[in-house]
C-alpha cells in the first residue's frame, strides 16, 4: 500500500492540502479564501464526499450549464457527496475550509467555467 503525506498545493481561489493520499483513497483540506471559489466542474470517475470544517461555504449543483444551480449552504458536520458527472462548484463570500474525501483520481477534473482560466 503506497500513501504520501502532507502535499500543499497552491490554488487561486485559496490552497489545499493533501493529508492522506492512498492506493483507494485520498483525505484532504480544501481552504476557500473569502469572497472565491473553485471552477464550475465535474469529474468523470471520482467520487468524493465534503463536509464544512470551519467557516462558511457554499455548494453549488447544476443539473446543466444553461440552469441556475441549486446552492446549498454547508454546515458543519453535515456530508455532501459528488457523484461522477455532477457539476459542481464550491464557494465561500467570508472564507472557510471544507475536508474532502475521495476516489484517487487527482487528476479528473473538467473545468466547464473557470474564472482563473486555467
Amino acid at each position: 500500500m503506497s500513501i504520501e503525506l502532507e502535499q500543499k498545493i497552491a490554488k487561486p481561489w485559496g490552497k489545499e492540502k493533501i493529508i492522506i493520499h492512498g492506493d483507494r483513497y485520498i483525505i484532504k483540506t480544501l481552504h476557500i479564501a473569502a469572497s472565491h471559489g473553485t471552477s464550475v466542474h465535474l469529474h468523470t470517475v471520482k467520487d468524493e464526499s465534503l463536509t464544512l470544517l470551519e467557516g462558511e461555504g457554499t455548494l453549488l449543483l447544476f443539473d446543466d450549464l444553461s440552469s441556475d444551480p441549486d446552492r446549498i449552504q454547508m454546515e458543519f458536520g453535515e456530508w455532501y457527496r459528488i457523484l461522477p458527472n455532477q457539476i459542481h462548484r464550491i464557494e465561500s463570500s467570508t472564507g472557510g475550509h471544507v475536508i474532502e474525501v475521495s476516489t484517487p483520481e487527482l487528476d479528473d477534473t473538467i473545468r466547464l467555467i473557470d474564472p482563473y482560466i486555467r
